[in-house]
Parts: C-alpha cells; sequence; structure tokens
C-alpha cells in the first residue's frame, strides 16, 4: 500500500454572517473567512481520503491558494510513495521541509488536511470510524456553543436568546471592541438567557493585561465560565499574570500551534483551557498529542474551529468524542454558519448538538459537484 497521488483544490464557500471588527471599527463580511482548501490522498488499492483545511486570511495571513500551493508544489510530492498508515514518518518528511518557526501559520494548516486524509484513508482501510483508531468513542452526540457575534447589546442578546430557545447549552461572545461595551454586552446576554446557559467571552487578544484584568472582574458578576485569549499570542507571561489576577478561567487560542506552544503556557502557568483547532496544530495526530500534554498538566481541552466544513466537522467530532479531556461546547459553527457545504449529506445541528459520525473513516462523502462550483 502507498501515496500514488495528492491534490489540493482551493475553494471559496460563503458564509453568511457580518460582524463589528474591533481593528477596523466597522462592520466586517464574514466572507473573507470562507476560503477552504480540499485534499485528496489517494493510494495504490483504488482508496482516497479526504481532508480540508479552513483558511482565515485575516487572522493567520494566508489564502486558499497558498495553502494548495505549497501542498501541490512541497508536501504532496514529498509523501508519493509512503504507506499512509507511517503517519508519523509522514508527518516529520512534510516538516523538514521547512523550518516550522519561520513559518508557523503556514506549516500547519498545510499539513491538516493530509494528516486529515491519512486517518480517512486508514479508517476506511480498516472499516471502522476514525474515533476507533483513536481511543474510541465515548459520547455519540456532542453539544456545540452559539457564537454571538459583536453588535449592539440588544441585537446579542437576541442572538443568545435564540441559541437557548434552540437547545444549545453554552454561548460564546466575542468581545474587544471597548470595555465598557462589552461588560454590558455580557449583562445583556446574561439577563436574555438567565443562569441556565454557560456565557464565555472571547477577546481574541484585543486587551492588554491591566485592561483584562479590570474587564474580566467587572464581567465576573454574571457568571462568566472563561475567558479566551485576553492579550495577544506572543504574550505568554501577560496571560500567567491575568490568570493569577482574575476568578474565571483562562483559555489560551491564537497563542497555541504546537506542541512547543503548549509546552511553553504549561511551564509559565498561563492558562486554565487549551482552545485545540485542528487547523491551526495541524491535524488530528498533534491535536491528540497536545490534549495529552494538557492532561498531564490538568488542563481542560476546548475544541475550537474555523468555520469548518462538513468534513472538517467530521475529523473534529472523532477527536471529541475519544477524548474524554475536551470539556465545554466545542466551537464547531460551520453546520450553521457556512452558506452551503462540500458533503453529499451536510450535518444538521439538533437540540444544539451534533451526531458523530459511525461510517468508515470520516464517515463523510465528498459532493464533487459542489467542489466545482466554488473552486478557485
Amino acid at each position: 500500500m502507498e501515496i500514488t497521488k495528492v491534490e489540493a483544490t482551493p475553494i471559496h464557500l460563503g458564509q453568511t454572517l457580518e460582524i463589528a471588527d474591533r481593528r477596523v471599527r466597522r462592520p466586517l463580511s464574514w466572507k473573507l473567512w470562507g476560503d477552504k482548501v480540499v485534499v485528496k490522498v489517494s493510494i495504490d488499492e483504488g482508496m482516497v481520503g479526504l481532508g480540508v483545511t479552513d483558511c482565515v486570511p485575516r487572522e493567520w495571513g494566508h489564502d486558499a491558494k497558498t495553502i494548495a500551493y505549497y501542498i501541490n508544489t512541497y508536501y504532496g510530492p514529498t509523501i508519493l510513495g509512503e504507506d499512509p498508515f507511517n503517519i508519523e514518518l509522514i508527518l516529520k518528511k512534510m516538516d523538514d521541509l521547512f523550518e516550522y518557526r519561520q513559518i508557523p501559520q503556514i506549516n500547519p494548516f498545510a499539513r491538516a488536511p493530509i494528516d486529515m486524509a491519512l486517518y480517512d484513508l486508514m479508517g476506511k482501510y480498516c472499516r471502522v470510524p476514525v474515533h476507533k483508531l483513536m481511543g474510541g468513542c465515548y459520547t455519540e452526540r456532542v453539544p456545540i456553543v452559539g457564537i454571538v457575534y459583536l453588535h449592539t447589546a440588544e441585537k446579542m442578546a437576541k442572538d443568545a436568546s435564540d441559541y437557548a430557545s434552540k437547545g444549545f447549552k453554552e454561548v460564546k461572545l466575542k468581545v474587544g471592541l471597548a470595555p465598557d461595551a462589552d461588560v454590558q454586552n455580557v449583562k445583556a446576554v446574561r439577563q436574555a438567557v438567565g443562569d441556565e446557559v454557560g456565557i464565555r467571552v472571547d477577546a481574541n487578544g484585543a486587551w492588554t493585561v491591566s485592561t483584562a484584568v479590570k474587564v474580566i472582574r467587572r464581567m465576573e458578576k454574571y457568571d462568566i465560565a472563561a475567558a479566551e485569549q485576553p492579550v495577544p499570542r506572543w504574550n505568554v507571561k501577560g496571560m500567567a499574570e491575568v490568570r493569577r489576577r482574575v476568578e474565571t478561567p483562562i483559555m489560551v487560542d491564537e497563542g497555541l500551534h504546537s506542541i512547543q506552544d503548549a509546552l511553553r503556557h504549561i511551564e509559565n502557568g498561563a492558562c486554565d483551557i487549551f482552545n485545540i483547532k485542528l487547523m491551526k496544530c495541524g491535524g488530528l495526530h498533534f491535536c491528540k498529542k497536545i490534549a495529552t500534554m494538557a492532561e498531564s498538566a490538568g488542563i481542560t481541552c476546548f475544541m475550537g474551529g474555523e468555520g469548518e466544513t462538513g468534513v472538517g466537522t467530521a475529523a473534529a467530532l472523532h477527536l471529541v468524542s475519544s477524548t474524554p479531556n475536551f470539556g465545554f461546547c466545542p466551537d464547531l459553527v460551520g453546520p450553521y454558519l457556512n452558506a452551503d457545504d462540500i458533503i453529499k449529506e451536510p450535518f444538521e445541528v439538533k437540540n444544539g448538538s451534533l451526531e458523530v459520525p459511525k461510517g468508515p473513516g470520516l464517515g463523510v462523502e465528498l459532493d464533487e459537484e459542489k467542489v466545482k462550483k466554488y473552486a478557485i
């Protein structure tokens, strides 16, 4: 058994929301986050594994064309002839192509869909779902979070209420536009959803240490469950200081790309929660390693998202359902955020949760016509 072909296709899948962007102080179309790369890895026995990476140009500095170019030009040719079960060898060969520290945003986003496709192939070959290869399934349904984007307090309260009425048990509020407005938004949402729905806030690194401490302390009266990336991703010591000075658990997101990043946060006591994202952290294999490191340090894990297609959603569900250390409701918002999908049977959110796929591999089938339709 050997890999015979690796093909990456950039696509743009429209997404339907507009959010207020704190950096440019104006509404910003979510369509800027619609870039995806569809990857197919073929083997000589006729099977094809699927993977997808989700690009966020405004946040990570690359787009689908860039990632597809790296895969088709460098990563794909490097792993031809390899046994797809030799995943450690394959990932090492890809990492050796470039100095990881010089391009931390490119490397994981390019290797993640290949990693995903390898697991899809292994599952299909063994005729088992991917979660069987990663520890087995301890839950058949995974509750997800409702994300409330920056807007007026009234609009954010209504959005949160809508999620609660649909069975969502947690909502995550985007914050970071202005401290007073952020606190008022949290207050309005808490009043709207009552005490039964959990509330988390995500500043995406917008605050200084002193601002983060002041704002989080003001929000604590409204019972927030966690504060995500309160200070910029490079400021690990700042994360640790915020954590020491507030009662609310602190979550790292943008500052966590690798096992090395995980170790730095553990050593510095910088967080209580790891936000692990499939694309940002390089795929299922590395995400499982980071989750194991977190468990050893008493850190809870959380599955973040980038508005995944059904392929990415499936992979994330396999990881979460096979790793008990994942707490909180994950950010698997693609099924209700994307205007369309590229799998034949898209996921359906029921009572605020998603069902873990049961079929072999990732358990989803690519809709080739949709890929052609959205190809860049």
